[in-house]
């Protein structure tokens, strides 16, 4: 979302503090900055004076810099994404919706006044935001001072930007505990499963509808997706019970809701949570699939079935069916004709993982297969959106299964060094591995002697010679090994 919001100014500024927290150097010369960032010198002042702005906002880091170089300290209480979060505010295009929102937005000149900018230099910076509202399906008239479209997509908007930018420390719509805690009782009480950020989630979502209801703002009408999608944890008819309750009514609507009203809150309340593969037993929903979903999950099930060479257990189905009809009744809910909107903030980061390409792979030809030709469909299955929480939900489940790497540890200083190296390369590991005998066909053979009896024994296992008190940099090559490793036997066949 940032593209929409960022010039190269914010970008550089966030690159500057990801490339410093990343290396963590106790300093930093001038010319190291200017080449990892590829700016001027002139830039690379810029770029000190702002993060001196940013530490008064936000002491939680220490900085110092001059013409020759600088360092930064961040202390345990720093947070990347929080720096991030104080410079999206700061943008012109966040400040021009949050006006709209708040309904104080009088004209483009008082606005332009209050960002302290020429009218001219305004209009350029909110081309970007004219482009996402358009994603959205939705549109903005300066004339009108409000944003045009479904009113259930201006929602879903605002919920998305404002959650984009969640911050418990200094929200955007403030929280109020007695409202808070009667949402949170009535959540645990009917939807157990759901967990606290959920219930963060879905109480931005009645804020937001409480203001909108509150300056005029009704849903009328929904789109079939939307109208007909049914909870397996609560049926409609409880749901419309407890959100109509006296407590939930008195603290955020005042009012009765219309039955459109509650409708679009029941998919709300159905579509953004999450479900994880460890929920307890699912019950039964699979009765208000349409053709179409049932497509997309067999061919899930098939694909994943032949990759894992066994048939997937009935938790595993349930976990992927109930994600996927939510997942794909969003992508289908919002958007517009070009644009599949992101299910969840995680499709704007990058995570270095070696298995990542050879799931990737696995999704392409799961999509390769995909029966569903009309355009509709294909839009959503070729977008990244859906690979994105494909590769999320596939992972859950691959990851469960995954084999783990056999090791043999041998050394001559004997048993007790041997079982401390084990313990260690054990906590290492986030993935699993078993510590076997040598002679129980390990996949790797960690040695401090040179080894014969061992390569005669196990000719396809790797050999991999140690330290007697390995570096940390040798310790990180020992897992990256057995990672590469881990990856040749799971997805060999990929290779």
């Amino acid at each position: 979302m940032r593209e929409y919001f960022f010039n190269y100014k914010e970008k550089e500024i966030i690159q500057f503090f990801q490339y410093c927290y990343i290396n963590k150097k106790e300093y930093y010369p001038k010319k190291s900055i200017q080449e990892a960032l590829n700016i001027s010198e002139y830039r690379y002042k810029a770029i000190g004076n702002s993060v001196e702005e940013i530490k008064l906002k936000y002491p939680t880091f220490q900085f110092q810099y001059d013409k020759h170089g600088l360092s930064i300290h961040f202390s345990k209480e720093f947070l990347l994404l929080k720096v991030y979060i104080l410079l999206f505010k700061e943008t012109v295009g966040f400040k021009f919706l949050l006006s709209i929102y708040n309904e104080n937005f009088q004209n483009l000149d008082r606005f332009a006044e209050s960002v302290h900018l020429h009218q001219q230099s305004v209009l350029p910076k909110l081309k970007p935001i004219r482009m996402l509202l358009k994603e959205y399906s939705l549109e903005y008239l300066l004339f009108k001072k409000k944003i045009s479209g479904d009113e259930y997509r201006t929602r879903h908007f605002f919920f998305t930007l404002f959650w984009h930018l969640h911050d418990e420390e200094d929200p955007i719509i403030p929280e109020y505990p007695e409202s808070f805690q009667a949402l949170a009782t009535m959540i645990h009480e009917c939807l157990p499963m759901h967990s606290h950020e959920d219930i963060r989630k879905l109480y931005l979502f009645m804020k937001i509808t409480q203001h909108r209801l509150k300056n005029g703002y009704m849903i009328t009408e929904l789109p079939e997706v939307i109208a007909k999608v049914r909870n397996p944890l609560i049926s409609y008819e409880v749901f419309k019970q407890q959100i109509q309750g006296k407590e939930i009514t008195n603290l955020f609507f005042k009012k009765n809701l219309n039955e459109v009203e509650i409708n679009y809150l029941y998919y709300v309340f159905t579509v953004v949570p999450t479900y994880t593969c460890f929920e307890e037993k699912l019950p039964p929903f699979r009765d208000f699939y349409n053709k179409e979903y049932n497509k997309i999950e067999q061919t899930i099930f098939h694909q994943l079935s032949q990759h894992m060479k066994r048939k997937l257990t009935t938790q595993e189905e349930d976990f992927l069916s109930v994600n996927i009809i939510y997942r794909t009744t969003y992508f289908l809910s919002y958007g517009s004709d070009e644009f599949v909107p992101p299910y969840s903030d995680l499709e704007y980061f990058d995570f270095n993982d070696p298995t990542r390409n050879h799931y990737h792979k696995i999704i392409d030809e799961i999509i390769a297969q995909m029966p569903l030709k009309e355009e509709k469909w294909q839009r959503i299955i070729t977008s990244q959106s859906f690979r994105s929480s494909l590769f999320q939900l596939l992972s859950c489940v691959l990851e469960i299964h995954h084999e783990p790497v056999k090791v043999a540890i041998l050394s001559k200083f004997g048993k007790i060094h041997k079982t401390e190296l084990s313990s260690y390369l054990i906590k290492l590991n986030p993935r699993p591995i078993e510590i076997v005998a040598y002679d129980q066909s390990p996949d790797i053979i960690f040695c401090d002697f040179p080894l014969k009896e061992g390569r005669i024994l196990n000719p396809q296992a790797e050999i991999f010679f140690i330290s007697v008190k390995p570096t940390p940099s040798q310790w990180l090559e020992i897992v990256n090994f057995i990672d590469a490793v881990r990856t040749k036997k799971q997805f060999g066949y990929l290779l």
